[in-house]
C-alpha cells in the first residue's frame, strides 16, 4: 500500500517540510541481468533445489523466471503452508526429515528484502532466499541479494507497467 504525504506525517512517519526521497525506477532490462546473476549465483552454490517459490506480486515475476532459467518446478503454494498442513499428517519423528527435505529443495525468491516480516519465518524455517534488493534493517540477511535498497520507494518494471497499459475497448 502506498501513502500521500498527508498519511506520512499524520502517522508520525514524515516530517513537515521533509523532502521525501525520489522513487527509483527498476526496469525490465535490469530484472533480465539479474536473473542471470541469481541464476549463476545459485549455480555456483553447489546447492541442488527441484522447485522455486515467490510470495505473489513481488516475488512471482522473479520466481517465474528463475523458474524456466534454472528448470525449477514453479510451486503456488507458499512453503510454510506446505510444512504446516503436511507435518500435521505425520508421525512426529517425521516431521524433522520432512522439513529439512522441503527447505533442501526449495528456493525462496522476492524482490525486496526490507524489514523480514515475509521472509523471516522462510530464514527461520531454514529456507534458501534470494532477492533483489535487501535493506540493512531487515531482520535477516538472504543467502543472495543484489541491490542495496535505500530510502526510496522502488517502482519495479511489473508494477508500473499495468499503470501504462490502456484498454481502447473496455474488455467483456
Amino acid at each position: 500500500m502506498r501513502y500521500d504525504d498527508r498519511q506520512l506525517l499524520k502517522m508520525g512517519w514524515l516530517m513537515e517540510n521533509q523532502a521525501r526521497p525520489q522513487n527509483e525506477y527498476y526496469p525490465f532490462e535490469q530484472f533480465a541481468v539479474d536473473v542471470e546473476k541469481i541464476a549463476k549465483t545459485v549455480e555456483a552454490s553447489g546447492r541442488k533445489f527441484t522447485k522455486i517459490w515467490g510470495p505473489a506480486r513481488g516475488g512471482l515475476p522473479l520466481a517465474v523466471c528463475l523458474s524456466h532459467r534454472l528448470n525449477l518446478q514453479l510451486e503456488l503454494t507458499p512453503p510454510i503452508n506446505i510444512l504446516a498442513g503436511i507435518s500435521a499428517r505425520l508421525d512426529s519423528d517425521k516431521v524433522g526429515a520432512f522439513i529439512q527435505q522441503v527447505t533442501k529443495d526449495m528456493l525462496v525468491v522476492d524482490d525486496i528484502a526490507d524489514t523480514g516480516k515475509v521472509l523471516g519465518k522462510y530464514k527461520a524455517a531454514g529456507f534458501f532466499i534470494a532477492t533483489l534488493y535487501y535493506k540493512r534493517c531487515c531482520s535477516f540477511v538472504p543467502d543472495i541479494w543484489l541491490h542495496e535498497k535505500k530510502e526510496a520507494y522502488i517502482d519495479f518494471w511489473w508494477e508500473t507497467m499495468g499503470k501504462k497499459i490502456q484498454c481502447e475497448q473496455p474488455l467483456v
